[in-house]
C-alpha cells in the first residue's frame, strides 16, 4: 500500500493506493466528507477500486478444474503392514504413482501399532477412491488398479496387506 492523499473522492488521510511493485492496481479508503455530504450519507463509508485489466495482466496461469463426474465413485479401504521406518508420505506417493488416472483420492485414516502387528512394524489404513468420467467402473477394473498399487507397495516399500 502507498498513501494516497491526492484522490479527490477519498479522505486525504485515510486512503491508500494498492500497489504491485511500482505499479498501482487500485485504491482503497474512506470517502471524503464532502462526497458523503453530497450524497446525503451520514455515516462513514469506504470505497475500493481495482483496475481489473492490470490485475488480470498480473495473474498467473489459470487453473482449470475437472467437471463433476456423472458416474459413481468406487471406494476401497486397504490396511497395510510395513516397517516402522517407512513414512506415510512415501506410501502415499507410491499409491498415487501406481494408481493410474482413475485413482481420484488417497486418504490415510488410521495408523496402528500393537498386536497383532509385528514388533518394529505399523499398520497404515487408506481409503482409495476410483472414478471414471466416461463410465461406471466395474469391480474388475478397480481390482486391476488395486493389484497394481499393492504390487508397487510391496516392491517399493515392503508393504503387505494386513
Amino acid at each position: 500500500f502507498q498513501a494516497a492523499g491526492d484522490i479527490p473522492y477519498l479522505h486525504p488521510y485515510r486512503a491508500a493506493r494498492i500497489m504491485h511493485g511500482e505499479r498501482a492496481v487500485g485504491t482503497l479508503g474512506e470517502l471524503h466528507p464532502r462526497v458523503l455530504e453530497g450524497f446525503g450519507i451520514r455515516k462513514r463509508a469506504c470505497a475500493l477500486e481495482l483496475d481489473l485489466e492490470v490485475m488480470y495482466s498480473l495473474a498467473g496461469p489459470r487453473r482449470m478444474s475437472e467437471g463433476i463426474a456423472r458416474f459413481p465413485a468406487v471406494v476401497r479401504d486397504i490396511a497395510l503392514v510395513l516397517g516402522e521406518e517407512v513414512e506415510a508420505e512415501r506410501v502415499d506417493e507410491v499409491i498415487r504413482a501406481a494408481g493410474g488416472p482413475l485413482l481420484r483420492s488417497v486418504l490415510l485414516f488410521d495408523v496402528y501399532r500393537g498386536a497383532p502387528v509385528p514388533e518394529g512394524c505399523k499398520s497404515l489404513a487408506y481409503t482409495l477412491t476410483f472414478q471414471a468420467y466416461e463410465e461406471t467402473l466395474s469391480d474388475e477394473q478397480v481390482s486391476v488398479h488395486l493389484q497394481d498399487i499393492l504390487r508397487a507397495l510391496e516392491e517399493q516399500v515392503g508393504a503387505r496387506l494386513r
